[in-house]
């Protein structure tokens, strides 16, 4: 039963991408594709904005995690150099970049200026309170990773508080 669940989404997704993708190619259908928003989740002690962008020139903006309390704090902000339109269950864009600043050094995820991350942000709606609808995800990387080889993940950080929007070009 879940392997033909499995496979079902795996199918519905793969047409999904090509119908994207030959849409994509259509200059009409315009250039920028974003990923923009802001707010909170993880119970509202992960506060992050982003905004970021693929357009004629490539991948550019930011994403900006927060978080605060006595265990664990963390300020990070990448540059994003990379964004890449991923169609699936919900829109995602996928990112990669390089982090700019972070705060304390060390932290409990390692970053520190200079290194590669990687991540996607899904726009599955409205904020809820149950199921992840809108999510913000950081990887942290050994390498900088080409974001436009990446394909569909569902949603994990569930935006209790806030939105997140995705276009597609």
């Amino acid at each position: 039963m879940l392997r033909s669940l499995m496979a079902t989404l795996v199918a519905v997704s793969v047409l999904v991408a090509f119908t994207v993708a030959a849409d994509a190619s259509n200059p009409a259908g315009g250039a920028d594709v974003y990923g923009v928003g802001g707010g909170s989740f993880a119970g509202k002690l992960t506060n992050f904005d982003t905004s970021m962008h693929s357009g004629p020139n490539g991948g550019f903006g930011h994403v900006q995690l927060q978080r605060d309390g006595p265990f664990f704090p963390l300020d990070v902000y990448v540059d994003v150099s990379c964004v890449q339109a991923v169609p699936g269950l919900t829109p995602e864009v996928y990112y990669s970049g390089r982090v700019r600043r972070a705060d304390p050094v060390p932290n409990f995820l390692g970053l520190q200026p200079g290194d590669p991350v990687s991540g996607y942000a899904a726009d599955g709606g409205n904020p809820s309170a149950g199921v992840p609808v809108d999510s913000l995800t950081l990887f942290t990387e050994a390498v900088l990773p080409d974001c436009r080889l990446s394909v569909w993940r569902p949603p994990v950080n569930n935006v209790g508080s806030g939105n997140i929007q995705v276009k597609f070009g």
